[in-house]
């Protein structure tokens, strides 16, 4: 894992001044609190969502859900930035812990995953962080779009099946 400005040396020097100055707080700690609020604010998102869907079935009348959809997007897209600005904070101190060396877990993990030829997978930080909040967006702001326009939901079918010929 490569860095642009960053180098292992300067990843290193900062490490033993961390372990010298305040040995409780170290890029390990660091990283585990912003993986907190990361993935705090995840679960928040997901109960927002779930939320504004739900008063969203709840409703009857045309402009309250219109009225329901616009608050939840604008919630889904607070909690977005929220999110996002964190994944990028756990992504970089992971590449950090990675460069510190060989004595810690994360090289070791990725160097066994390697070695069996297994590949690891998707990044589960990347779905959390951008995919799922984009899709609870996109699926607020079709909502929104679809009520103002008086789009029914068979009406949307036929539009993606000609899209996407379905």
């Amino acid at each position: 894992m490569k860095f642009k400005v960053i180098n292992p040396k300067k990843i290193r020097k900062a490490y033993e001044f961390q372990l010298e100055n305040s040995p409780n707080w170290t890029f390990f700690q660091e990283r585990e609190f912003w993986e907190t609020k990361f993935h705090n604010g995840f679960n928040f998102l997901i109960l927002f969502y779930s939320l504004f869907i739900s008063g969203f079935v709840m409703a009857k009348d045309r402009e309250i859900k219109i009225i329901i959809l616009s608050i939840g997007f604008l919630m889904s897209v607070l909690m977005f930035i929220y999110i996002y600005r964190f994944y990028f904070r756990v992504i970089i101190l992971s590449k950090i812990i990675y460069n510190l060396g060989n004595q810690y877990t994360l090289p070791f993990m990725y160097e066994e995953v390697k070695s069996q030829g297994l590949k690891a997978g998707f990044p589960v930080d990347k779905i959390i962080g951008i995919i799922i909040p984009l899709f609870m967006n996109l699926t607020f702001l079709i909502g929104i779009i679809a009520l103002i326009l008086n789009i029914s939901l068979y009406d949307v079918k036929m539009i993606l099946k000609t899209i996407f010929i379905i």
